[in-house]
């Protein structure tokens, strides 16, 4: 998949099923659960999840706790109305112990 490109993380989204992020050296399958979860409204869900592993990238966190962020996140987000509604202190808070 980087044959062609100058990429250094390719993540694909599995929803409940959580997420694999690959880069040139690994690839990691980071699994997630919907359990509890009551699912409203899936709008930018995809969203907060790249800028979730993006802010993981970013501070330094390896590619399994940023896409692990990531997952809470979008699952979050899918558990409200609206994009972007959800309140992620919590999830930061725990990722940032």
């Amino acid at each position: 998949m980087f044959d062609k490109t100058s990429l250094e993380y390719i993540a694909i989204k599995k929803g409940a099923s959580g997420s694999t992020v690959y880069t040139r050296k690994e690839t990691k399958n980071i699994l997630t659960t919907d359990e509890g979860l009551i699912k409203r409204d899936p709008t930018g869900a995809g969203d907060c999840y790249c800028a979730a592993f993006l802010y993981g990238i970013i501070n330094g966190w390896d590619i399994y706790k940023a896409g692990n962020f990531a997952n809470e996140v979008g699952r979050e987000t899918v558990s409200k109305i609206g994009p972007m509604e959800g309140d992620f202190s919590n999830i930061l808070y725990t990722f940032n112990q």
